[in-house]
């Protein structure tokens, strides 16, 4: 069994509240250049769509501001929208030239669903399926993002091929088709 290392990041309520309301912004907009798309996949709740996008960026900053507290040189989340064309699966973030691809779940969904992490694996035209699942390097982190306690758990990184060995099924069926997952329990778990 592979180790991950976790570590968590604390925001005060001011911090907080700045960022969810920064990445919720982002959602707003971004759900405009998305949604078909989306549709496409099955997905149709459009609200469940901003939350999961917010929970995304909020992931992402939370990355960043862990690296910068230990002094590692982290790039910020990309904030632009892009049309639809511009669009793409490259890492979400870049830290002492290393490309992060950072994937986040809510608070919730961990506790219902069991930590996992949830990559795009089929469907029909370009952009159904995320690169980092069949080729290409860099590392994957990933972030359960905690509103009831204005925190967030980071585990990792990990290097792409720990990420493709531990890729299996989702637990719904509905989304075996078009998903695949890292989950957590497959990991021995260090806290520092």
């Amino acid at each position: 069994m592979n180790t991950i290392v976790k570590q968590t990041i604390q925001f005060t309520k001011p911090e907080w509240n700045t960022l969810w309301k920064a990445c919720n912004d982002f959602a707003q907009k971004e759900i405009v250049t998305t949604e078909r798309m989306r549709n496409k996949r099955g997905q149709f709740n459009r609200q469940k769509m901003i939350y999961d996008t917010t929970v995304g960026k909020m992931g992402e900053w939370s990355v960043t501001w862990l690296f910068w507290k230990n002094n590692i040189d982290c790039s910020e989340p990309d904030m632009e929208i892009y049309e639809k064309h511009r669009k793409s699966f490259d890492a979400d973030l870049t830290y002492d030239g290393v490309e992060l691809h950072v994937k986040s779940q809510c608070e919730e969904a961990s506790k219902r669903y069991g930590t996992s992490f949830v990559f795009q694996k089929g469907g029909q035209g370009r952009g159904h399926t995320d690169p980092i699942i069949r080729s290409g390097d860099g590392q994957a982190i990933f972030v359960v993002v905690r509103e009831t306690t204005r925190s967030a758990d980071v585990y990792g990184p990990i290097t792409t091929d720990v990420l493709r060995k531990n890729l299996r099924d989702p637990k719904l069926d509905y989304l075996k088709k078009t998903k695949t997952c890292v989950y957590l329990e497959d990991f021995t778990i260090k806290e520092v």
